[in-house]
């Protein structure tokens, strides 16, 4: 008389099972490559806005009384990313040194000085990702800035 097992029913025919294991396994390892692929896109797009804004902090530098009507031109000519999706917006404050509350620019001192002003850029991108990932924002929000202090003229 023979043994019967139940696992031996299963052991007679193994056709097919490396073709199951494989439709089992490719939507996880696909899912994985989009999610690495997204991540590189939106760290590589990071970097360029990043680099953006410090071009315009540069510009202000070298043009600190007449920057403001050219610097969106600039920031969005420093990146690659399309330059009708890229925001770029100023900011200007002053503060006495060593403080972070913004004071008045024209009737504050700071130790009997006018405060150093200082100038934001910042610049904005949404970055449209490969899928939509459950929990994720989509587009992905990405917003660099770059302070400078402005010289005193």
């Amino acid at each position: 008389m023979q043994n019967f097992t139940p696992l031996k029913l299963f052991n007679k025919n193994a056709c097919g099972a490396a073709a199951v294991e494989f439709a089992l396994i490719s939507p996880v390892v696909l899912l994985m490559i989009l999610g690495a692929v997204d991540f590189g896109f939106i760290v590589h797009n990071s970097m360029q806005a990043t680099s953006a804004s410090r071009s315009g902090a540069q510009f202000v530098l070298e043009d600190p009384t007449g920057y403001s009507a050219n610097i969106i031109t600039v920031v969005q000519s420093a990146t690659n990313l399309p330059s009708a999706s890229v925001s770029v917006t100023t900011s200007e404050e002053c503060r006495c040194l060593g403080s972070s509350t913004a004071v008045n620019c024209s009737t504050d001192t700071c130790s009997g000085n006018s405060p150093p002003k200082y100038v934001t850029i910042t610049t904005s991108y949404n970055y449209d990702l490969i899928m939509g990932y459950p929990g994720l924002p989509d587009p992905w929000p990405i917003s660099k800035s770059a302070i400078v202090r402005v010289p005193s003229e």
